[in-house]
């Protein structure tokens, strides 16, 4: 029999209103479920959509680092899950389906892989060690830290990226409007002079001739390459080989792109190895978490290399893009028995220089893109005003 879909709605023990979603095989069983949750004056209806709960990045590192405090205060894992109950929304039905599977005598482990987009297989082996050694609450603590350092390094990149992105668009939107419905008018009024226009002007009206017969195609065109694009991402592997090994190549833009990776890696190994992980499945779980496919492939040969008897640093050295100064900071750790502590350094290092480059790309654009969205609109507006400045020859 196949479970159903539900919304809910009910008050607490203080009267507090909640609501949420689940998954019961009918309506009764829920109800009963929630009402041994302490929950009364229920209600229920069927839910025909697919019960797939959206919950944010950070409300996952929230939850985290609140599960993390509170078995840390010394309260058992449902009483924590009781309290941070009072959230609403997607976060809300995942902490009552986790409290029931726990209640039901599985692991934190098992019940977070019901929640794959939530919780990738480096979270849950991470839960599962700590759940095993008797110190969840440290391991959760770390994987708080360590969400946010990475969330910190995403917000840095996206801003960084965004600017110039959004600066283009704008251009590119003033542009079109320009040659759509301004240019038009211009054109009508130079018409009236029966006169030979400048090779500029010229150039500027046939484009927004073509731009204006043309545009019903142009669209589709654009539509189509948009698709194509997304086509060949989602199914040919060697173009997002090619997609990854441009973006790597981009200047300025690629090395921070690298930067970020080799942040997360060292990041990623630190915590994966101080919570007791080997090293050759820490490096398997990393390359399953890397979008990067050149640095996803060097994870995976390195971790080869590892298991053929090779040293961590002499693995790098032969697995692919690595950095020199990562590789010898590598090194010194795996000889001094200090890996993980030198892994933690590695990060701090990187990310300085990419806090830098990313405060300099910024001081860049801004002028870079200004002068671009100036020379743009500038060499319109003169492509129009030319002939205004030959009308003395023509009357």
């Amino acid at each position: 029999m196949k479970q159903l879909n539900f919304n809910w709605s009910a008050k607490n023990r203080v009267g507090q209103k909640l609501k949420g979603q689940a998954k019961e095989y009918n309506a009764e069983l829920l109800k009963l479920s929630l009402s041994h949750q302490g929950l009364v004056s229920i209600k229920i209806r069927r839910n025909l959509r697919l019960l797939n709960p959206k919950i944010k990045y950070k409300e996952v590192t929230y939850f985290t680092r609140q599960l993390a405090i509170m078995l840390k205060a010394g309260l058992s894992l449902s009483k924590a899950l009781d309290v941070m109950l009072s959230a609403n929304g997607p976060l809300q039905t995942m902490l009552i389906r986790l409290k029931k599977d726990i209640e039901q005598g599985k692991t934190v482990a098992e019940s977070l892989q019901k929640f794959p987009k939530q919780f990738d297989a480096l979270f849950c082996n991470m839960v599962k060690i700590g759940e095993v050694a008797g110190i969840l609450e440290r391991v959760l603590l770390s994987l708080a830290e360590y969400r946010e350092k990475v969330q910190s390094l995403q917000s840095a990149l996206f801003k960084a990226l965004s600017y110039p992105v959004m600066v283009l668009i704008i251009a590119f939107i003033i542009t079109l409007g320009l040659l759509i419905f301004i240019v038009p008018q211009f054109q009508n009024l130079f018409a009236q002079f029966n006169a030979p226009l400048p090779a500029f002007t010229q150039l500027v009206i046939d484009l927004s001739q073509g731009l204006k017969n043309r545009a019903g195609i142009l669209l589709l065109l654009g539509i189509g390459m948009v698709l194509g694009f997304m086509l060949l991402k989602r199914q040919s592997e060697s173009f997002r080989r090619q997609l990854d090994t441009m973006l790597l190549n981009l200047p300025v833009v690629g090395k921070c792109i690298q930067m970020a990776i080799i942040i997360r890696m060292a990041r990623t190994l630190s915590l994966m190895l101080l919570a007791g992980l080997p090293l050759t499945q820490s490096l398997q779980l990393l390359s399953e978490a890397c979008a990067n496919r050149h640095y996803k492939i060097a994870m995976t040969k390195c971790g080869r290399f590892i298991k053929n008897g090779q040293a961590f640093y002499k693995a790098l050295q032969e697995s692919g893009p690595f950095p020199l100064l990562f590789i010898q900071m590598i090194q010194v750790g795996e000889e001094s028995g200090t890996l993980e502590a030198m892994l933690d350094k590695a990060a701090e290092l990187y990310q300085d220089e990419l806090d830098n480059k990313v405060a300099i790309l910024k001081e860049l654009l801004e002028p870079v893109m200004m002068t671009i969205l100036g020379l743009i609109v500038g060499g319109l507006v003169i492509a129009m005003y030319l002939p205004v400045f030959n009308l003395g020859g023509v009357m």
